[in-house]
């Protein structure tokens, strides 16, 4: 869906001019960020990745921009280098399929680097905001050492670019089980998560991207109710061709579920949702659409398949329905 919101301000100023009466109207129009409302395709960005619009996150008493959460998601991450290689080339075709935001993997606990393709980012960062596209910068950390799980989430948080620009947010990836003692990566977890939290401005975005919570097994007693009270946005890994769910209605369905239960277990109906899906290479056309539909129906945020380079073009169509979300 796509949307675009305007406020009009008329202003009336009556005035004497050589004694006679003189009406002039002065208009003026501004584009208001509501809610993903307007198009980042209709004005590129020259404010570095700030912040504009505040809304209310899912952390309870806390707000952020959720503007980098909203729309047609797509994801980046280090096992394909493609991007990497064509970084201009790569948001130039995020364009044209009306993407809204990028979520690109600046780094894991097993790399050597904290900002592993730093001059690629920067590329990416740089062309994405100035044809409007949100970037948003992910991490995936061990619970091992947690100093420079901490290191590296803020060095894409403080990351910037060759213009000066800025990740619009960032999101930590909870998946990794080298931590095997469940109430010890839970009491990781959530110290990391607290500290990042710590350290960002009150507005700045935080997504948690979570475990499937319906029917993923790796992660028992998941916190997810207090994650949902650190990070404004909580993503539920919703790969269904992983759980070889076949079928539009089976998709649609699987998708509903882990909404709701996500929203359950968070023990807050209105929870910020932005729904990761696919994969990609084996979600077909009707599932698709299916999934769309899905996550438009249960309010969510946005959504997208996981990843960019093995997406097609069909599919780019099926997911349209989310760009602009809002």
């Amino acid at each position: 869906m796509r949307t675009t919101r305007r406020i009009r301000v008329p202003v009336w100023l009556s005035f004497r001019i050589g004694g006679n009466i003189c009406l002039a109207l002065l208009l003026s129009a501004a584009l208001v960020l509501a809610g993903g409302g307007v198009s980042a395709h209709d004005r590129s960005r020259d404010d570095g990745g700030d912040a504009v619009t505040i809304r209310p996150g899912a952390g309870r008493g806390r707000w952020a921009e959720l503007r980098p959460f909203r729309g047609l998601g797509t994801w980046v991450d280090l096992w394909n280098r493609g991007p990497y290689r064509r970084p201009g080339g790569v948001i130039r075709d995020m364009d044209r399929y009306r993407v809204d935001t990028l979520f690109i993997e600046t780094s894991k606990y097993n790399f050597d680097k904290d900002i592993v393709y730093p001059e690629a980012v920067g590329e990416m960062l740089d062309v994405a905001h100035k044809r409007g596209i949100n970037v948003v910068a992910w991490y995936l950390p061990s619970f091992v050492d947690m100093d420079k799980d901490f290191r590296r989430a803020r060095a894409a948080i403080t990351f910037r670019s060759p213009d000066g620009r800025r990740f619009d947010g960032f999101a930590l990836d909870m998946e990794e089980v080298v931590t095997h003692d469940t109430d010890l990566r839970n009491a990781r977890a959530l110290r990391l998560s607290r500290r990042i939290k710590r350290s960002v401005p009150r507005r700045y975005a935080l997504g948690g991207i979570v475990p499937d919570p319906v029917n993923q097994l790796y992660w028992p007693q998941f916190p997810y109710k207090r994650m949902g009270e650190i990070y404004d946005v909580l993503m539920p890994m919703t790969y269904w061709s992983y759980r070889e769910v076949d079928g539009a209605d089976r998709v649609r369905r699987l998708v509903s579920r882990n909404i709701r239960a996500l929203r359950r277990k968070a023990r807050n109906p209105t929870l910020r949702v932005h729904v990761p899906g696919g994969l990609a290479l084996r979600a077909y056309g009707r599932e698709v659409s299916a999934f769309a539909r899905a996550v438009k129906k249960r309010n969510a945020l946005g959504g997208g398949l996981y990843d960019f380079p093995l997406t097609r073009r069909t599919q780019w169509e099926r997911l349209g329905r989310l760009s602009r979300l809002g």
